[in-house]
């Protein structure tokens, strides 16, 4: 009786085992995912069972450098999810000279209802109001993005702006931002970005 008990048991640590270990995403290596809410690069999948992999290296890079971190692999989710596994509401990082995607309307009507991209320049962490410098896609290149400037006539313009020419800036609350992406120096931001706009059912093609 007691190696049937002992079976049992065994058998039921395995079944937990793999329960745990089942994923519901496949990611793969140099994939951008989402790990508690910021933008990251997976740079290695570790320890794999039958359905997938129990742990990754993922790497975060901000404006103190890159990071790289050992992270469950069952806490990854797709880039912009946001709600997360445990159905908690997964709120935007707020971090000054990152790119971020926001919903720009207002509830006066001032600002027409429409999705944006821009820089963060300042956040306001008393009334969680965020100062953006908005940036416009190129109209060949949906992924490239560029910074707009605003002429001491205000006339908004994105090419290299003159020296008495200022950021064109919005601000919005909070709640507004939808989604952290990284860009590279050359104004380009990854597919991945755009595909989980398009998930929520926003389109930023041309």
């Amino acid at each position: 009786m007691m190696h049937v008990a002992n079976s049992i048991k065994l058998r039921n640590s395995h079944d937990s085992q793999n329960h745990k270990c089942s994923t519901l995403f496949d990611f793969k290596v140099d994939d951008m995912v989402s790990y508690q809410g910021r933008a990251v690069t997976i740079v290695d999948l570790i320890d794999p069972c039958s359905s997938g992999f129990m742990n990754a290296r993922i790497r975060r890079v901000d404006h103190d450098g890159a990071q790289e971190k050992q992270v469950k692999y069952a806490d990854l989710l797709p880039l912009g999810t946001l709600f997360p596994e445990k159905m908690l509401p997964a709120t935007v990082p707020v971090q000054v000279d990152q790119f971020y995607f926001f919903d720009a309307s207002s509830p006066d009507g001032s600002v027409s209802s429409k999705v944006r991209a821009g820089k963060l320049l300042h956040y306001d962490a008393n009334l969680e109001m965020c100062t953006i410098q908005q940036y416009e896609s190129n109209a060949i290149n949906v992924r490239h993005y560029q910074p707009t400037w605003i002429s001491p006539k205000g006339v908004i313009c994105s090419r290299t702006p003159a020296k008495a020419f200022s950021p064109n800036t919005i601000n919005v609350h909070q709640s507004s931002l939808l989604l952290q992406s990284p860009i590279n120096k050359s104004g380009n931001i990854p597919a991945q970005s755009l595909h989980s706009l398009t998930s929520r059912g926003i389109d930023m093609s041309k």
